[in-house]
């Protein structure tokens, strides 16, 4: 019985020390975009060295996944890189729980501009691509040119509405990016928005772009609302000083991003309740807006 007792704190005290020194687990949504990997890769190794703990870096397939295993892991061991297209899918109530009242924003890390994806044929049929010519040909041309839409909702649909809004276009919508490439490969006078961060593989070589003029994808970093906000202002100063320097500028560069102001929290919170506000309004105006929360 002794020995048993015995036995039985010794394994107490090895799960004590393990948990001590688990995992700072970082999660993200770039399973299939390695250059955004790297930046959260680097966040974290940075983190890791200034906060004196051990990390893993878990990269999902897209951000109901990346949210969702965010959400089982304890709320202090844990940060979560997102953005906009996370808070999209959670208000359609995809995710396992509300995101408006899950996440403590900490600061954002990255910015896109969006451009226009202007397919071969419009491309011959418009002497330039600004924002300003576009707008003007397609006034003067009206619904001439196709806006090229995916069903599923998503940050770059909503910037693609945004951004024509004053266009006279007709509109298609695509079931993927193959099939929106099909038909700019048939010869469709076509136009798209998309992020710089974030342009297809599969129309990468179609296209001719110009900036909308609007800014497109950004990601921030996130902890679990039962953190509190201790952990996010020493976490927010780790990565003041770690979203700088040519090392974190030449990973944006490579993955498609400009360099973030790197907002304080309460500031950063501000942000992301007002981009939740815009899309809620452009998935209420889709009728893809499911309140379940």
């Amino acid at each position: 019985m002794i020995k048993r007792i015995a036995a039985l704190l010794f394994l107490a005290a090895l799960l004590i020390s393990s948990s001590a020194l688990a995992d700072y687990v970082w999660v993200d949504a770039f399973a299939d975009r390695p250059d955004d990997a790297a930046m959260t890769e680097y966040l974290a190794a940075e983190a890791s060295a200034q906060l004196g703990t051990q990390v893993s870096v878990h990269h999902e397939k897209d951000e109901v996944a990346a949210v969702n295993a965010f959400l089982t892991l304890p709320a202090d061991e844990s940060v979560l890189i997102a953005g906009p297209d996370a808070m999209i899918c959670s208000l359609q109530a995809m995710t396992d729980q509300d995101l408006r009242t899950a996440l403590i924003p900490v600061t954002d890390i990255a910015q896109s501009d969006s451009l226009f994806c202007v397919s071969p044929a419009a491309a011959g049929m418009v002497a330039e691509l600004t924002a300003d010519a576009l707008e003007k040909y397609t006034q003067e041309n009206e619904y001439s040119l196709t806006l090229m839409r995916t069903m599923d909702a998503s940050y770059d649909d909503m910037l693609a509405l945004a951004a024509t809004g004053e266009f006279f276009l007709e509109e298609e919508l695509y079931a993927d990016w193959a099939e929106m490439e099909q038909a700019m490969q048939d010869g469709l006078a076509g136009l798209a928005v998309f992020s710089a961060c974030a342009v297809p593989d599969d129309i990468r070589s179609y296209v001719s772009a110009g900036s909308t003029g609007m800014p497109g994808l950004w990601q921030g970093v996130f902890l679990n609302e039962k953190a509190g906000s201790g952990p996010a202002e020493k976490l927010y100063s780790v990565l003041q000083a770690a979203c700088s320097g040519p090392e974190w500028e030449a990973l944006l560069s490579q993955a498609g991003y400009n360099a973030s102001p790197c907002l304080a929290p309460a500031d950063f919170a501000v942000k992301v309740s007002d981009e939740t506000e815009r899309i809620t309004r452009y998935l209420t105006n889709e009728g893809l807006f499911f309140y379940e929360w």
